[in-house]
């Protein structure tokens, strides 16, 4: 315990000497390349930190650039959903339109139709009817009515034009 509190000069000088004898040594030879190695090491981390900052910006930027196009194919959907219910709005028009044109050029031909058969009708009537009467007037000329006759040759055409109009 005595050499704890007493120190020896000659120790103390030689451990002295050969600490700055190294401490120069290591300053020349190791502390250059070991600084260099860490100043390198140091300007590496920073390069990979700049390098991944620069690419998260550039992730971000993707992303928000593909956000961007899919809004855009959004709005671009949307406007073609919305043209082709505009379209189907526009050919059920004229679907509708072409309908009721048809629908009208038939009811204007079945009228026309009802028409023309109601003439033929009535002319064949008036024909039947002219031609009974003449009959009819050709026997009257032909013989002498009694009353008998009379309602006899009245029954008789009366029954020919009932005929007549049902068939």
């Amino acid at each position: 315990m005595d050499v704890l509190f007493h120190p020896e000069t000659g120790l103390i000088f030689w451990s002295l000497v050969s600490f700055l004898l190294l401490f120069v040594l290591l300053k020349k030879l190791a502390f250059k390349p070991i600084l260099g190695m860490m100043e390198k090491r140091e300007n590496k981390i920073k390069e990979s930190l700049d390098e991944a900052e620069k690419a998260r910006l550039e992730a971000e930027k993707l992303f928000n650039d593909y956000q961007k196009q899919i809004e855009n194919a959004r709005k671009e959907a949307q406007q073609v959903v919305e043209q082709g219910r505009v379209a189907a709005e526009g050919i059920k028009k004229e679907i509708i339109e072409s309908a009721n044109k048809e629908s009208k050029r038939m009811i204007e031909s079945a009228q026309h139709e009802v028409t023309s058969e109601k003439e033929k009708i009535i002319v064949e009537l008036q024909d039947k009817m002219a031609d009974l009467i003449i009959d009819a007037s050709s026997k009257v000329v032909q013989k002498a009515l009694n009353k008998k006759d009379h309602l006899g040759l009245i029954k008789e055409y009366t029954t020919k034009l009932g005929d007549v109009c049902e068939g």
